[in-house]
């Protein structure tokens, strides 16, 4: 505990925490304090060593949570909020620091249905041999991109073709040789087939077993294949 506690209060990483949570700030669309985020940057070096006293004195104490009122488009002309809620600058960049340290042991081990929220790792384009077309491949976690989070292009556009490819491994199968039971690629667009080739070169813990031929074996029920469905699509 004690070595997880000291990576986490290193100020490199509260710096980089802070990195992460100015840029969310930047790209945010809801109301927020500008004037306390830009009170803790111009004072950050004291922040940050603040931050790493008070966790290894056991003082840090939470600010509480502010309600914030985020407008709404109107209806019937009249105008509506959005409840939303402001954590102080100080506890964000705390948790983002605890995230930057711990995160990436908890992210590996996510259930292979879980397409939210899942941490950013960089993405880039693998080209195979023989001029074969390009692959892409995910690299480490990493803070220099500064995001927390998967960028919606990473996880939105994947997770609805995951369904697609599923909902056809599923619902249109052959039998071979009356032992395995073998999803028929004839059903799959270009674009399908790529998001399954990808698959199969990603690490296993990034994999999407939904995607891979021997998940659909003989001993399980549809039934059984449904349920594992809806809840990887509803977490």
């Amino acid at each position: 505990m004690d070595d997880i506690i000291s990576q986490i209060v290193n100020i490199e990483n509260l710096y980089w925490a802070w990195e992460k949570a100015k840029e969310a700030y930047n790209q945010s669309d809801i109301l927020y304090d500008e004037i306390e985020v830009a009170a803790f940057e111009t004072n950050l070096s004291k922040e940050l060593k603040r931050i790493q006293n008070d966790i290894l004195s056991k003082r840090y104490k939470l600010s509480p949570i502010k309600p914030v009122a985020h407008p709404k488009s109107k209806k019937d002309n009249t105008p509506r909020t959005r409840q939303a809620f402001w954590i102080s600058v100080r506890d964000q960049v705390t948790w983002i620091a605890v995230v930057n340290i711990i995160g990436p042991h908890l992210d590996r081990v996510m259930p292979f249905w879980s397409f939210g929220n899942r941490l950013y790792v960089s993405v880039f384009p693998k080209k195979g041999e023989n001029n074969e077309k390009i692959k892409w491949s995910f690299g480490p976690y990493r803070h220099t991109s500064k995001h927390i989070y998967r960028k919606w292009k990473q996880s939105w556009p994947f997770y609805r073709r995951c369904i697609s490819i599923v909902t056809k491994k599923m619902t249109h199968v052959k039998v071979s040789d009356g032992s395995n039971i073998i999803p028929n690629d004839n059903l799959f667009d270009e674009k399908e087939l790529e998001v399954i080739e990808n698959n199969n070169a990603l690490p296993s813990h990034l994999k999407v077993k939904y995607l891979e031929n021997e998940y659909w074996s003989e001993d399980l029920s549809r039934e059984i294949y449904c349920k594992r469905l809806i809840l990887g699509c509803l977490v």
